[in-house]
């Protein structure tokens, strides 16, 4: 299990604070560059800054019209669907969001591209893999390993994205907070626990609701020392 405790800078610094921050800043920042390439997508990128303003523009409008007709049908075994806290959707008329997986960058990070065309980019909720694409610094231990099972997992395949009530529907820098889940309804976050592929986590002291699951399924893969619990520190 992993909470976001660990200190990594200092305080008045203006450094980040905890593993969590210098985590999500990495991720930002390797966004940035992706939307600065456009040769690596082609036609699939839009002009910079234009994909986050889409996806959330998408979001709120379809929220407004599932709550003016009534609640959705829920992603698959059940949960939240996918709305945005900051227009004020009620939770019964959260819509959920299904499309294709695009691109991986790392094990807990995907970017899916809905039936209108617009790239969603997803944070999963509900564990937190090891890094591995910080250019200046050596990857984590199964950094490459969990990087590689989600893009096993997840790269090309339909998904349902789904939030939870529990938590923001969107960090800091505009990303869907999820559960993705796969055609078969299983739950990323489960499937990655089970594998040593991520830890269970929790952000600012509120589990998630699939904490459970996730959390006895990190148990069973640190009995077997599956993954990065059979070679990497504790």
């Amino acid at each position: 299990m992993t909470v976001d405790c660990d200190f990594v800078g200092v305080q008045g610094s203006g450094l980040p604070h905890t593993t969590t921050e210098y985590e999500e800043i990495l991720d930002s920042q390797f966004l940035v560059q992706m939307d600065r390439a456009p040769q690596r997508f082609g036609r699939d990128q839009r002009a910079v800054g234009m994909s986050r303003s889409l996806g959330l523009a998408l979001i709120a409008s379809v929220a407004l019209v599932s709550g003016a007709v009534g609640a959705v049908a829920g992603p698959p075994g059940g949960g939240v669907a996918l709305g945005a806290s900051a227009f004020a959707v009620p939770a019964s008329a959260r819509p959920e969001v299904v499309g294709k997986v695009i691109f991986v960058p790392d094990g807990d990070t995907v970017h899916v591209r809905d039936s209108l065309g617009s790239r969603i980019k997803v944070r999963v909720l509900g564990i937190n893999s090891p890094e591995d694409r910080n250019p200046q610094l050596p990857a984590q231990c199964w950094g490459p390993e969990a990087t590689r099972f989600a893009r096993t997992t997840l790269l090309n395949k339909q998904v349902t994205v789904v939030t939870d009530t529990t938590q923001d529907a969107f960090d800091r820098y505009g990303r869907v907070l999820g559960y993705v889940y796969l055609a078969d309804g299983s739950n990323y976050s489960v499937l990655a626990a089970r594998a040593g592929a991520a830890r269970a986590y929790i952000f600012h002291r509120r589990p998630v609701t699939e904490y459970p699951a996730i959390v006895a399924a990190e148990a069973e893969a640190r009995a077997a020392g599956r993954g990065l619990w059979g070679v990497c520190p504790a």
